[in-house]
């Protein structure tokens, strides 16, 4: 296995990266879905264009997905009516088979639900548990490493005052089997659940947050999905509501992303690499309680994205680089926003915006009008940068970008080191599917004739 220095993983950026001003378009996907709590995206079908999964409300407690047909329409298909408290949706392949299933959570009937997709996206639908109090965001990650996806999800006992964070364990079988394992009861309501590896271990670990405890905390994985130890990163952060982690910094460690929905605080946590954690507060929107982070105007840092329950309230920040942030508005006129994530929905390279209002029934999507193919390539012919891999945080594909062509080898290592891939370049452009990549940071090495070598820093989400 090759390794690379440390000290090679935390070189700064080495190539100058550009500038460039966005606005956000809405499109409204629906104005009827009454009440909606919770939006996601995903390919369900598998044709190359994102899809929208939603619950809320609506109908008594209503999962849904909307087919993405092109042309920024979208057709409805419901999972499931009558789902009272209907609070999360996800979707990923938790049974191996290649497509994508969707699990949901209710609160009001403390439901968990599986839909198996039959590859044709007619979904059958499976009880995960029938009694977790308060049942209510749901996260799907590969907690006890064993090559399948387990659901998380924390508990809002919102009568009991309870509150449980715990996951699922996935058997691994056609027709699985679901074995619950508490991580912690400390909570009196939990509102969120999130999994990602906070120490840089290789497992993954849970941050979690309790809204009457006004807490945030992390546990840590011991890599079977035991959890060894209770780490608090806040207190108080009042009526915390959503904690989500992202290397903010782009430092090769986790953040910590805080909202509390009822206190209107927004911060992120820094990470010195350690587990200790500096909370940096951001101006706050109103009831916050959505905060995120991806590169919008790709410009190479993590700029963040927030929704709050008040009138009107989407809002980015964009990093000028060195995490200090500017907050700019999202028009639309989008009442009491409750949930918005990044996906880019028309295809076209760069990252729009999916969120859902609770008070305005809309499930909208905001379409970012950066032109990242474009505005990159006239920056490489202007002879501004020689050399630019976008985009930045990315998903499923990487470009490499050289304006003289004449790059030789490129090879993706890991934080820890280890090569993952290594190919012979293409030409001026070198498209790299990165879905099978690990998640976090990825170092690109791009060797030329001379043996000269470049390096840069990249985000898998």
């Amino acid at each position: 296995m090759k390794k690379i220095a440390y000290s090679f993983i935390i070189l700064l950026w080495s190539l100058s990266m550009f500038s460039q001003t966005i606005e956000f378009e809405q499109h409204i996907v629906s104005d009827t879905f009454t009440i909606g709590y919770d939006v996601s995206a995903a390919d369900i079908d598998l044709d190359g264009k994102i899809d929208i999964l939603a619950c809320g409300k609506h109908n008594g407690g209503t999962v849904a997905w909307y087919r993405n047909e092109g042309s920024s329409s979208f057709t409805m298909s419901v999972l499931k009516e009558g789902f009272s408290g209907a609070r999360s949706v996800r979707a990923a392949d938790l049974n191996g088979d290649g497509d994508i299933d969707i699990v949901s959570a209710a609160w009001m009937i403390n439901d968990i639900i599986y839909f198996v997709n039959d590859g044709n996206e007619n979904f059958t639908e499976q009880i995960v548990d029938d009694d977790f109090k308060g049942a209510h965001t749901i996260d799907l990650k590969d907690v006890d490493e064993d090559g399948d996806l387990d659901i998380l999800c924390s508990g809002f006992d919102y009568y009991g005052k309870n509150g449980e964070i715990a996951w699922w364990e996935n058997d691994g079988a056609d027709s699985i089997s679901w074995t619950k394992q508490l991580i912690s009861s400390r909570f009196q309501q939990s509102p969120f659940i999130f999994a990602e590896d906070m120490d840089n271990d290789g497992d993954k670990d849970v941050i979690a947050c309790g809204e009457l405890n006004n807490e945030i905390l992390w546990w840590e994985n011991n890599g079977a999905g035991v959890f060894i130890s209770e780490n608090m990163v806040d207190s108080p952060f009042y009526s915390a509501h959503t904690v989500i982690a992202r290397d903010v910094d782009l430092d090769g460690d986790m953040d910590i992303l805080g909202a509390g929905c009822m206190s209107s605080k927004l911060a992120w946590y820094e990470n010195d690499g350690n587990q200790e954690f500096t909370k940096n507060p951001r101006p706050v929107l109103g009831e916050d309680i959505w905060l995120d982070a991806f590169d919008l105007d790709a410009d190479g840092d993590q700029d963040l994205i927030a929704a709050g329950m008040s009138s009107t309230q989407l809002k980015w920040f964009e990093n000028n680089g060195s995490e200090q942030f500017t907050k700019r508005d999202i028009d639309g006129g989008f009442s009491s926003g409750f949930a918005i994530v990044p996906a880019n929905m028309d295809s076209d390279g760069d990252i729009d915006l999916l969120a859902i209002g609770y008070a305005s029934g809309t499930i909208s999507w905001f379409e970012n009008d950066l032109d990242s193919t474009t505005s990159i390539r006239q920056e490489i012919a202007s002879g501004q940068i020689m050399l630019k891999v976008f985009p930045n945080p990315c998903v499923e594909q990487l470009s490499i970008y050289d304006i003289n062509g004449t790059a030789k080898v490129i090879s993706i290592y890991s934080s820890s080191g280890e090569l993952l891939r290594k190919m012979s370049s293409a030409g001026k452009e070198t498209i790299i599917n990165t879905g099978t990549l690990p998640k976090g940071l990825l170092i690109i090495e791009t060797r030329f004739p001379d043996n000269s070598i470049r390096t840069t820093k990249v985000i898998r989400q």
